[in-house]
Protein backbone atom coordinates (compact mmCIF):
# COMPACT_ATOMS: atom_id res chain seq x y z
CA UNK A 1 0.00 0.00 0.00
CA UNK A 2 1.62 3.26 -1.12
CA UNK A 3 0.76 6.46 0.69
CA UNK A 4 0.94 9.93 -0.77
CA UNK A 5 4.07 11.70 0.35
CA UNK A 6 3.52 15.12 1.88
CA UNK A 7 4.64 18.04 -0.31
CA UNK A 8 5.42 20.20 2.69
CA UNK A 9 9.06 21.32 2.68
CA UNK A 10 9.15 20.74 6.44
CA UNK A 11 8.56 17.01 6.02
CA UNK A 12 11.84 15.15 5.53
CA UNK A 13 12.17 12.35 3.00
CA UNK A 14 13.81 10.10 5.58
CA UNK A 15 14.37 9.91 9.30
CA UNK A 16 17.30 7.74 10.28
CA UNK A 17 17.11 4.60 8.17
CA UNK A 18 13.37 4.98 7.61
CA UNK A 19 11.61 6.34 4.54
CA UNK A 20 8.78 8.74 5.39
CA UNK A 21 5.53 8.05 3.54
CA UNK A 22 3.06 10.45 5.12
CA UNK A 23 2.14 12.53 8.16
CA UNK A 24 -0.20 10.70 10.53
CA UNK A 25 -0.69 13.52 13.01
CA UNK A 26 0.84 16.66 14.40
CA UNK A 27 0.53 18.55 17.66
CA UNK A 28 2.24 21.25 19.67
CA UNK A 29 4.89 18.85 20.94
CA UNK A 30 5.77 16.86 17.88
CA UNK A 31 4.75 15.04 14.73
CA UNK A 32 4.04 11.41 13.89
CA UNK A 33 4.85 9.95 10.49
CA UNK A 34 4.09 6.70 8.82
CA UNK A 35 7.44 5.32 7.73
CA UNK A 36 8.96 2.27 6.12
CA UNK A 37 12.01 0.22 7.00
CA UNK A 38 13.19 -0.85 3.55
CA UNK A 39 15.86 -3.20 4.92
CA UNK A 40 13.29 -5.60 6.37
CA UNK A 41 10.21 -4.33 4.47
CA UNK A 42 8.30 -3.29 7.56
CA UNK A 43 5.94 -0.36 8.04
CA UNK A 44 6.60 1.69 11.17
CA UNK A 45 5.36 4.78 12.95
CA UNK A 46 7.87 7.53 13.72
CA UNK A 47 7.38 10.11 16.44
CA UNK A 48 9.65 13.15 16.23
CA UNK A 49 9.99 16.18 18.50
CA UNK A 50 9.61 19.71 17.14
CA UNK A 51 13.12 21.13 17.00
CA UNK A 52 12.13 24.54 18.41
CA UNK A 53 11.04 22.90 21.68
CA UNK A 54 14.50 21.51 22.24
CA UNK A 55 16.07 24.93 21.69
CA UNK A 56 13.65 26.68 24.05
CA UNK A 57 13.91 26.94 27.82
CA UNK A 58 13.31 23.54 29.36
CA UNK A 59 14.42 21.78 26.19
CA UNK A 60 16.69 19.42 28.09
CA UNK A 61 13.81 18.31 30.29
CA UNK A 62 11.57 17.84 27.27
CA UNK A 63 14.21 15.73 25.55
CA UNK A 64 14.62 13.65 28.71
CA UNK A 65 10.88 13.10 28.84
CA UNK A 66 10.84 12.02 25.19
CA UNK A 67 13.69 9.58 25.76
CA UNK A 68 11.91 8.33 28.87
CA UNK A 69 8.96 7.39 26.69
CA UNK A 70 11.20 5.16 24.56
CA UNK A 71 12.81 3.59 27.64
CA UNK A 72 9.48 2.99 29.38
CA UNK A 73 7.68 1.50 26.38
CA UNK A 74 10.79 -0.42 25.38
CA UNK A 75 10.78 -2.22 28.74
CA UNK A 76 7.24 -3.46 28.21
CA UNK A 77 6.96 -6.27 25.68
CA UNK A 78 3.35 -7.42 25.48
CA UNK A 79 0.78 -8.04 22.70
CA UNK A 80 -1.37 -5.20 24.06
CA UNK A 81 1.42 -2.61 24.19
CA UNK A 82 2.75 -0.81 21.12
CA UNK A 83 6.27 -2.13 20.55
CA UNK A 84 9.20 0.31 20.40
CA UNK A 85 11.86 -0.57 17.82
CA UNK A 86 14.39 2.22 18.17
CA UNK A 87 15.26 5.54 19.76
CA UNK A 88 17.48 7.64 17.53
CA UNK A 89 18.49 11.09 16.33
CA UNK A 90 18.79 12.40 12.79
CA UNK A 91 19.91 15.94 11.90
CA UNK A 92 19.40 16.97 15.52
CA UNK A 93 15.87 15.56 15.45
CA UNK A 94 15.27 12.89 18.10
CA UNK A 95 12.73 10.26 17.11
CA UNK A 96 11.17 7.01 18.25
CA UNK A 97 10.41 4.23 15.78
CA UNK A 98 7.63 1.97 16.93
CA UNK A 99 5.07 -0.53 15.72
CA UNK A 100 2.59 0.80 13.17
CA UNK A 101 -0.86 -0.06 14.50
CA UNK A 102 -3.56 -0.79 11.94
CA UNK A 103 -6.53 0.24 14.03
CA UNK A 104 -8.65 3.12 15.27
CA UNK A 105 -8.54 5.05 18.51
CA UNK A 106 -10.81 3.75 21.22
CA UNK A 107 -12.48 7.15 21.57
CA UNK A 108 -14.15 6.62 18.18
CA UNK A 109 -16.25 3.67 19.36
CA UNK A 110 -17.17 4.89 22.85
CA UNK A 111 -20.90 5.13 23.43
CA UNK A 112 -23.75 3.73 25.55
CA UNK A 113 -24.68 1.27 22.78
CA UNK A 114 -21.30 -0.46 22.89
CA UNK A 115 -21.82 -4.18 23.40
CA UNK A 116 -20.98 -5.41 26.86
CA UNK A 117 -18.84 -8.26 25.53
CA UNK A 118 -16.65 -5.71 23.72
CA UNK A 119 -16.35 -3.65 26.91
CA UNK A 120 -15.17 -6.72 28.83
CA UNK A 121 -12.70 -7.62 26.09
CA UNK A 122 -11.25 -4.11 25.80
CA UNK A 123 -10.87 -3.51 29.54
CA UNK A 124 -9.37 -6.95 30.16
CA UNK A 125 -6.69 -6.33 27.54
CA UNK A 126 -5.92 -2.86 28.88
CA UNK A 127 -5.48 -4.34 32.35
CA UNK A 128 -3.20 -7.00 30.90
CA UNK A 129 -1.02 -4.28 29.38
CA UNK A 130 -1.05 -2.26 32.60
CA UNK A 131 -0.11 -5.32 34.65
CA UNK A 132 2.97 -5.98 32.50
CA UNK A 133 3.98 -2.30 32.60
CA UNK A 134 3.78 -2.33 36.40
CA UNK A 135 5.79 -5.55 36.57
CA UNK A 136 8.44 -3.78 34.48
CA UNK A 137 8.52 -0.86 36.91
CA UNK A 138 6.61 1.51 34.62
CA UNK A 139 3.61 3.63 35.60
CA UNK A 140 1.88 4.97 32.48
CA UNK A 141 0.01 7.90 34.13
CA UNK A 142 -2.03 8.78 31.03
CA UNK A 143 -4.41 5.90 30.34
CA UNK A 144 -7.19 7.40 28.19
CA UNK A 145 -9.11 6.62 24.95
CA UNK A 146 -6.72 8.71 22.84
CA UNK A 147 -3.82 6.46 23.85
CA UNK A 148 -5.54 3.16 23.12
CA UNK A 149 -6.04 1.62 19.69
CA UNK A 150 -8.50 -1.10 18.74
CA UNK A 151 -7.44 -3.32 15.84
CA UNK A 152 -9.54 -5.34 13.42
CA UNK A 153 -9.80 -8.40 15.66
CA UNK A 154 -10.57 -6.29 18.75
CA UNK A 155 -6.95 -6.54 19.86
CA UNK A 156 -6.10 -3.55 22.03
CA UNK A 157 -2.82 -1.64 21.83
CA UNK A 158 -1.82 0.78 24.60
CA UNK A 159 0.49 3.56 23.43
CA UNK A 160 2.00 6.87 24.46
CA UNK A 161 4.21 6.35 27.49
CA UNK A 162 5.30 9.99 27.16
CA UNK A 163 4.68 10.88 30.81
CA UNK A 164 5.37 7.45 32.23
CA UNK A 165 7.35 7.28 35.42
CA UNK A 166 10.09 4.74 35.90
CA UNK A 167 10.63 3.36 39.36
CA UNK A 168 14.15 4.80 39.35
CA UNK A 169 12.56 8.26 39.26
CA UNK A 170 15.82 9.69 37.93
CA UNK A 171 14.31 11.98 35.31
CA UNK A 172 11.03 13.17 36.86
CA UNK A 173 10.55 16.76 37.89
CA UNK A 174 9.38 17.26 41.46
CA UNK A 175 5.97 18.91 41.82
CA UNK A 176 5.13 18.74 38.11
CA UNK A 177 1.50 17.78 37.49
CA UNK A 178 1.15 15.87 34.22
CA UNK A 179 -1.74 13.95 32.77
CA UNK A 180 -5.22 14.46 31.27
CA UNK A 181 -7.63 16.05 33.80
CA UNK A 182 -10.65 13.78 33.21
CA UNK A 183 -8.56 10.64 33.76
CA UNK A 184 -6.16 11.82 36.48
CA UNK A 185 -6.35 10.27 39.92
CA UNK A 186 -6.76 12.57 42.94
CA UNK A 187 -3.17 11.88 44.01
CA UNK A 188 -1.90 12.90 40.57
CA UNK A 189 -3.61 16.27 41.00
CA UNK A 190 -2.45 16.95 44.53
CA UNK A 191 1.13 15.81 43.79
CA UNK A 192 0.95 13.28 46.59
CA UNK A 193 2.86 10.03 46.21
CA UNK A 194 1.74 8.41 42.95
CA UNK A 195 2.06 4.68 42.52
CA UNK A 196 0.71 2.03 40.14
CA UNK A 197 -2.83 2.46 41.48
CA UNK A 198 -3.15 5.71 39.57
CA UNK A 199 -3.27 3.68 36.32
CA UNK A 200 -5.98 1.46 37.79
CA UNK A 201 -8.00 4.56 38.63
CA UNK A 202 -7.67 5.87 35.05
CA UNK A 203 -8.72 2.47 33.71
CA UNK A 204 -11.78 2.64 35.98
CA UNK A 205 -12.66 6.05 34.56
CA UNK A 206 -12.31 4.59 31.09
CA UNK A 207 -14.58 1.67 32.02
CA UNK A 208 -17.20 4.13 33.28
CA UNK A 209 -17.03 5.97 29.96
CA UNK A 210 -17.31 2.77 27.91
CA UNK A 211 -20.46 1.78 29.81
CA UNK A 212 -22.20 5.15 29.84
CA UNK A 213 -20.78 7.22 27.00
CA UNK A 214 -19.95 9.92 29.56
CA UNK A 215 -16.96 10.79 31.70
CA UNK A 216 -17.56 10.52 35.46
CA UNK A 217 -15.97 13.90 36.14
CA UNK A 218 -16.87 16.82 33.90
CA UNK A 219 -16.66 20.61 33.85
CA UNK A 220 -16.50 23.67 31.64
CA UNK A 221 -12.77 24.10 32.25
CA UNK A 222 -9.85 21.91 33.27
CA UNK A 223 -10.00 23.53 36.70
CA UNK A 224 -13.66 22.52 37.04
CA UNK A 225 -12.79 18.96 36.08
CA UNK A 226 -9.93 18.76 38.55
CA UNK A 227 -12.15 20.14 41.31
CA UNK A 228 -14.77 17.51 40.47
CA UNK A 229 -12.18 14.72 40.64
CA UNK A 230 -11.09 15.89 44.08
CA UNK A 231 -14.39 16.79 45.70
CA UNK A 232 -17.41 15.34 43.87
CA UNK A 233 -18.82 11.84 43.70
CA UNK A 234 -19.70 10.73 40.17
CA UNK A 235 -23.19 9.79 39.11
CA UNK A 236 -23.78 6.07 39.45
CA UNK A 237 -23.24 4.45 36.02
CA UNK A 238 -26.59 2.66 36.32
CA UNK A 239 -28.41 5.96 36.62
CA UNK A 240 -27.06 6.90 33.19
CA UNK A 241 -27.34 3.45 31.65
CA UNK A 242 -29.70 1.31 33.76
CA UNK A 243 -28.71 -1.78 31.77
CA UNK A 244 -25.24 -1.91 33.31
CA UNK A 245 -25.16 -5.01 35.55
CA UNK A 246 -25.03 -4.07 39.23
CA UNK A 247 -21.93 -6.19 39.85
CA UNK A 248 -20.08 -4.35 37.08
CA UNK A 249 -21.25 -0.99 38.42
CA UNK A 250 -19.79 -1.99 41.81
CA UNK A 251 -16.47 -2.75 40.10
CA UNK A 252 -16.49 0.74 38.57
CA UNK A 253 -17.28 2.42 41.87
CA UNK A 254 -14.39 0.68 43.59
CA UNK A 255 -11.97 1.39 40.73
CA UNK A 256 -12.56 5.15 40.87
CA UNK A 257 -12.57 5.55 44.63
CA UNK A 258 -10.81 8.75 45.69
CA UNK A 259 -8.95 6.80 48.35
CA UNK A 260 -6.26 4.71 46.70
CA UNK A 261 -6.37 2.17 49.54
CA UNK A 262 -10.02 1.44 48.75
CA UNK A 263 -9.38 0.74 45.06
CA UNK A 264 -8.11 -2.45 43.47
CA UNK A 265 -4.49 -2.82 44.52
CA UNK A 266 -3.24 -4.45 41.33
CA UNK A 267 -4.23 -4.83 37.70
CA UNK A 268 -4.63 -8.57 38.28
CA UNK A 269 -7.09 -7.96 41.11
CA UNK A 270 -9.04 -5.53 38.91
CA UNK A 271 -9.07 -8.03 36.02
CA UNK A 272 -10.29 -10.80 38.35
CA UNK A 273 -13.23 -8.60 39.40
CA UNK A 274 -14.06 -7.97 35.74
CA UNK A 275 -13.94 -11.72 35.08
CA UNK A 276 -16.33 -12.39 37.97
CA UNK A 277 -18.75 -9.76 36.69
CA UNK A 278 -18.61 -11.28 33.24
CA UNK A 279 -19.09 -14.83 34.52
CA UNK A 280 -22.10 -13.98 36.68
CA UNK A 281 -24.00 -11.80 34.24
CA UNK A 282 -27.53 -13.04 33.61
CA UNK A 283 -29.30 -13.53 30.30
CA UNK A 284 -31.55 -10.59 31.13
CA UNK A 285 -28.53 -8.38 31.71
CA UNK A 286 -27.16 -9.42 28.33
CA UNK A 287 -30.41 -8.50 26.62
CA UNK A 288 -30.69 -5.23 28.49
CA UNK A 289 -27.23 -3.99 27.62
CA UNK A 290 -27.75 -4.61 23.89
CA UNK A 291 -31.43 -3.66 23.64
CA UNK A 292 -32.30 -0.63 25.79
CA UNK A 293 -35.98 0.13 26.25
CA UNK A 294 -37.64 3.06 24.54
CA UNK A 295 -37.72 4.94 27.83
CA UNK A 296 -33.96 4.64 28.21
CA UNK A 297 -33.20 5.83 24.69
CA UNK A 298 -31.50 9.08 23.95
CA UNK A 299 -30.81 10.78 20.66
CA UNK A 300 -28.59 8.60 18.50
CA UNK A 301 -29.10 5.41 20.54
CA UNK A 302 -29.49 2.13 18.63
CA UNK A 303 -31.94 -0.57 19.65
CA UNK A 304 -31.26 -4.21 18.79
CA UNK A 305 -34.22 -6.48 19.63
CA UNK A 306 -33.55 -9.95 20.99
CA UNK A 307 -35.33 -13.00 19.64
CA UNK A 308 -39.01 -13.03 20.52
CA UNK A 309 -39.14 -9.31 21.34
CA UNK A 310 -41.97 -7.18 20.02
CA UNK A 311 -42.14 -3.47 19.37
CA UNK A 312 -44.23 -1.39 21.74
CA UNK A 313 -47.00 0.82 20.34
CA UNK A 314 -44.78 3.85 20.85
CA UNK A 315 -41.97 2.26 18.91
CA UNK A 316 -44.35 1.04 16.20
CA UNK A 317 -45.48 4.62 15.72
CA UNK A 318 -41.96 5.70 14.85
CA UNK A 319 -41.31 6.50 11.18
CA UNK A 320 -39.62 3.76 9.13
CA UNK A 321 -35.82 3.80 9.11
CA UNK A 322 -34.17 6.04 6.54
CA UNK A 323 -31.77 3.31 5.41
CA UNK A 324 -32.86 -0.21 4.50
CA UNK A 325 -31.48 -3.17 6.47
CA UNK A 326 -30.02 -4.56 3.22
CA UNK A 327 -28.00 -1.39 2.66
CA UNK A 328 -26.77 -1.26 6.25
CA UNK A 329 -25.78 -4.93 6.08
CA UNK A 330 -23.86 -4.31 2.84
CA UNK A 331 -22.06 -1.39 4.46
CA UNK A 332 -21.20 -3.50 7.49
CA UNK A 333 -19.82 -6.31 5.32
CA UNK A 334 -17.88 -3.88 3.12
CA UNK A 335 -16.34 -2.14 6.11
CA UNK A 336 -15.59 -5.39 7.95
CA UNK A 337 -12.24 -6.10 6.26
CA UNK A 338 -11.02 -2.59 7.03
CA UNK A 339 -11.99 -2.19 10.70
CA UNK A 340 -13.01 -5.68 11.81
CA UNK A 341 -16.05 -6.64 13.95
CA UNK A 342 -16.65 -3.08 15.12
CA UNK A 343 -17.95 -2.33 11.61
CA UNK A 344 -21.51 -2.98 12.79
CA UNK A 345 -21.18 -0.48 15.62
CA UNK A 346 -19.75 2.16 13.28
CA UNK A 347 -22.48 1.61 10.67
CA UNK A 348 -25.32 1.73 13.20
CA UNK A 349 -23.99 4.78 14.99
CA UNK A 350 -23.25 6.68 11.78
CA UNK A 351 -26.64 5.79 10.27
CA UNK A 352 -28.34 7.27 13.34
CA UNK A 353 -26.76 10.68 12.67
CA UNK A 354 -26.93 10.94 8.85
CA UNK A 355 -29.89 12.17 6.81
CA UNK A 356 -28.86 10.91 3.38
CA UNK A 357 -27.13 7.94 1.78
CA UNK A 358 -24.41 10.23 0.43
CA UNK A 359 -23.60 11.57 3.90
CA UNK A 360 -23.61 8.05 5.34
CA UNK A 361 -21.14 6.79 2.74
CA UNK A 362 -18.80 9.73 3.20
CA UNK A 363 -18.78 9.36 6.98
CA UNK A 364 -18.06 5.63 6.79
CA UNK A 365 -15.37 6.16 4.17
CA UNK A 366 -13.50 8.24 6.74
CA UNK A 367 -12.65 5.03 8.62
CA UNK A 368 -10.65 3.66 5.65
CA UNK A 369 -7.16 5.13 5.57
CA UNK A 370 -5.95 4.14 2.11
CA UNK A 371 -7.46 6.41 -0.62
CA UNK A 372 -7.61 3.60 -3.20
CA UNK A 373 -9.35 1.20 -0.85
CA UNK A 374 -11.69 3.98 0.24
CA UNK A 375 -12.73 4.65 -3.37
CA UNK A 376 -13.27 0.94 -4.03
CA UNK A 377 -15.44 0.67 -0.94
CA UNK A 378 -17.48 3.77 -1.83
CA UNK A 379 -18.00 2.62 -5.42
CA UNK A 380 -19.19 -0.82 -4.33
CA UNK A 381 -21.62 0.39 -1.69
CA UNK A 382 -22.88 3.20 -3.96
CA UNK A 383 -23.83 0.62 -6.57
CA UNK A 384 -25.46 -1.43 -3.83
CA UNK A 385 -27.44 1.56 -2.55
CA UNK A 386 -28.72 2.39 -6.05
CA UNK A 387 -29.75 -1.23 -6.62
CA UNK A 388 -31.41 -1.34 -3.22
CA UNK A 389 -33.36 1.86 -3.84
CA UNK A 390 -34.49 0.52 -7.24
CA UNK A 391 -35.77 -2.68 -5.67
CA UNK A 392 -37.63 -0.74 -2.98
CA UNK A 393 -39.46 1.25 -5.63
Amino acid sequence: MNATRSNSPSVPQTLGKYRIDKVLGEGEMGIVYRGYDEAIERRVALKAVHAHLLRAEGGDEFLARFRREAIAAGRCLHPNIVTVFEYGQDRETPFIAFEYVDGIKLKRIIGPDLELDIVYRVITQILGAVAVAHQCGVIHRDIKPDNIFVCKNHQVKVSDFGIARLDSGAITRAGMMVGTPSYMSPEQITSDHVDARTDLYSTGVLLYELLTGSKPFRGQTDTDVLRSVLHHEPEDPRSINPHVPELLAAVVRRAISKNADQRFQSADEFAAAIARAQATKTASADAAISAPTAGAMRSGDTVRLSAGSTLSETQAAQPPPLFSPKLLNALEVGLLKHVGPISRILVERTAATCSSVEALLLELGYHIEDPGERQTFLAAVTDKSKSDESNRE
